[in-house]
Parts: structure tokens; C-alpha cells; sequence
């Protein structure tokens, strides 16, 4: 985890997988804060006490699946605001009109494109 500046913006990739975190975490311009989570549970908690300004989430997640983890993030006046981009192996057929319901326009099938996945990020952090 990197530390930045006071203007700095906070990211919150929620996976279960070490290398998908490192994967994403080089994406994402060094002056962010990077913070992780590695569950539904610890998704919700940090989100909440940390407030980031974009989550990045898988929806295969080993205690709650992340339709249900970006549920809640949308009912909770404090995290409802948050960008979400989806970056999963998961069928954006299966979940993809949930998601879109739920506010989340960002929907990246692993393995991803990362020059993509890269330039969204940018684009919500800008």
C-alpha cells in the first residue's frame, strides 16, 4: 500500500486474489492512495470509514457475492455516490443489467484490458 499527499484520492479494490490487487494496483497513478479488501465484510467496513473515490470490484467473493456487496454500497447514504467499476470473470450478461440498475456503468471481464481498465480509472479520478 502507498501513502500520498492530502489531495490525493483513495481507491478500494475488493478481490480475493493477490495478484488481481497488484494487477490493478499498477493501473492506478502513484499520488492515489490504495487501499484493499479482500471480502464483502472488509469491502463494506473500509468503504465506509474511508469513503474512497472509486471502488474497484470483483463479484466472486468468498463470503458475499459483489451484486450483494454493491447493494449495500448504494443503500448506505455515505458510500451511495462511490463509482464502481465491476472488473470480474463473472458474465456481464449474467449481471449486467443488476449492475446497470444498481448505478454501475463499468463492467471489465478478466482478463481485462488494461490500457481500459487504466483510462476509467483515470477518467473518474481526473
Amino acid at each position: 500500500m502507498r501513502w500520498g499527499s492530502m489531495d490525493n484520492k483513495n481507491v478500494l479494490i475488493v478481490d480475493d486474489e493477490v495478484i488481481n490487487f497488484y494487477l490493478l494496483d499498477n493501473l492506478i497513478d502513484p499520488i492515489h492512495t490504495v487501499l484493499v479488501a479482500t471480502n464483502g465484510k472488509d469491502a463494506l467496513i473500509r468503504a465506509e470509514k474511508c469513503v474512497p473515490d472509486l471502488i474497484l470490484l470483483d463479484l466472486a467473493l468468498p463470503d458475499m457475492h459483489g451484486v450483494t456487496v454493491c447493494q449495500h454500497l448504494k443503500e448506505n447514504p455515505q458510500t451511495k455516490y462511490i463509482p464502481i467499476i465491476i472488473v470480474s470473470a463473472s458474465d456481464p450478461n449474467q449481471y449486467g443489467k443488476t449492475m446497470k440498475a444498481l448505478g454501475v456503468t463499468e463492467f471489465f471481464v478478466k482478463p481485462f484490458d488494461s490500457y481500459a481498465v487504466k483510462q476509467k480509472i483515470s477518467d473518474y479520478l481526473t
